[in-house]
Order: structure tokens, then sequence, then C-alpha cells
């Protein structure tokens, strides 16, 4: 894929799932039974497990930004913990997390951190420039 640090095979698959690689298909199958997941849009609130995880963030995301793309900006991995720098792009097309959609562009900058344990992936973090990412999703939303 060329970016920097993504030699491990878990990694590699995380990259796909990020830039709709071949090997995304492969991520439901290293989560954790355990993994705990949040995300920027739903503070406090944490999915707990596979099912929890591939409904409400892959199956919605999918739902909601139909055309996401995300570019890589940096990557940080030390053998346990990732960390993606990206750009988000994509048109608002369904409600998610209670939020309606506008049908308009969206783009953010991320900072997704993944923990990996024992070849499983046991914690993620979705974060996003929150500022940015409401004045676009919330008409007012500053």
């Amino acid at each position: 894929m060329g970016v920097p640090n993504a030699a491990h095979p878990i990694v590699e698959v995380i990259l796909a799932w990020y830039l709709g690689g071949d090997h995304a298909a492969e991520l439901p199958d290293l989560l954790s039974q355990e993994v705990v997941t949040t995300d920027w849009m739903s503070p406090g609130k944490q999915l707990i497990g596979p099912v929890a995880f591939v409904e409400e963030m892959m199956e919605a995301s999918a739902v909601a930004f139909p055309d996401a793309t995300e570019e890589i900006l940096a990557v940080v991995f030390d053998g346990s913990s990732l960390v993606i720098h990206g750009r988000f792009r994509a048109t608002f097309a369904a409600s998610y997390y209670g939020v309606d959609a506008h049908g308009g562009p969206l783009e953010w900058e991320i900072v997704d951190r993944w923990e990996i344990v024992n070849g499983l992936i046991t914690e993620v973090r979705f974060g996003a420039d929150t500022r940015a990412a409401w004045a676009q999703i919330v008409p007012g939303g500053n």
C-alpha cells in the first residue's frame, strides 16, 4: 500500500478498510469478542463486541456515507497501538447516530486509534476534527 509502518498483517487489513482494499472484508474476523468501540459522534457511548462494530459502525457508515473515501496522511504502529491520521470525504446520504442527512458533501480530518492484543483488535477509538465535522453535518453546528 505504500504506507509507512504498515507491514503487520492486521494493519494491512485495517488500512484496507479505510482505503477500500481487497482485505477489508477480513476485518470482522480480527475483532476480539470483547472489542470496545467509541465514536466521536456519540460521546460516552461504547459499542461492545464484533456484532455492534459491524452493524453500528461498518454497515451504518456505509449507508450514511456511501461514497466515503479516506486519504491516509500518517500511520504510526508500535506493535500494539495503531494510530491513523487521515482526511474523510463523503456525501451525507442517510441519517447517522440520529442526525438527519442533508445530502451534501463532507470533509474533515480524523485521528483513529486501534489497539491490538494477541492478534485481535481489542479497542477502536474513532476521532475527528469535531468542530469542522459538526459545522458540516448540522446546520449551525459550530
